[in-house]
């Protein structure tokens, strides 16, 4: 198991991680920021993670109104629009996100490593959270992961640099 955090080397057969999922998934995760998460992080993200198809046109969020709302996906393939929706009904495009992109991680990051529940999603309220929508602008492949496997990484990795520093 690769522990140092030099990045995740795919592997062949039942060994590969990958090998549940199309080939589009694993080469947006070569393309994305995880690329360099070691073997037992990647296994452990892929574990709860699953495909899903979006048609041309789907809101595929909602806002995150409460931490149970929070959603986390890989772009394989295709391209999805991350916008701002005002009460009058004006959007703002933020961005715009495509193969390798992950979508939800501010959410998480600010809203979902928090310890305190009433002040968990605080942050990402502040900015929209609530208003922040996505749609598919073409067909798009997403990778699906678990905002709470997410988290307990994230809470894992914080705890380990503590005890090195």
């Amino acid at each position: 198991m690769d522990t140092t955090g030099a990045g995740f080397e795919r592997t062949s057969g039942a060994d590969d991680p990958f090998a549940a999922f199309s080939p589009a998934i694993a080469e947006a995760w070569q393309a994305s920021f995880m690329a360099s998460f070691p073997s037992h992080i990647v296994r452990a993200l892929l574990a709860n993670a699953r495909e899903t198809q979006l048609e041309a046109g789907r809101i595929f969020y909602r806002g995150a109104y409460h931490d149970q709302m929070a959603m986390l996906g890989l772009v394989a393939d295709g391209l999805l629009r991350i916008y701002l929706l005002a009460d009058n009904g004006r959007q703002v495009t933020l961005h715009y996100s495509e193969r390798g992109s992950i979508v939800g991680a501010p959410a998480l990051l600010l809203g979902g490593t928090q310890n305190d529940s009433d002040q968990a999603g605080q942050g990402w309220q502040m900015l929209g959270g609530r208003r922040i929508h996505g749609e598919a602008l073409r067909d798009t492949l997403l990778l699906r992961l678990s905002p709470g496997q997410f988290l307990r990484l994230v809470q894992i990795g914080r705890a380990s640099c503590r005890e090195r520093v």
